[in-house]
């Protein structure tokens, strides 16, 4: 669940970036 999870989070992560 949280490996899913931190597949999205990724892009996230980097627009935050």
């Amino acid at each position: 669940d949280h490996l899913i999870k931190a597949v999205p989070a990724l892009p996230i992560v980097s627009h935050a970036v």
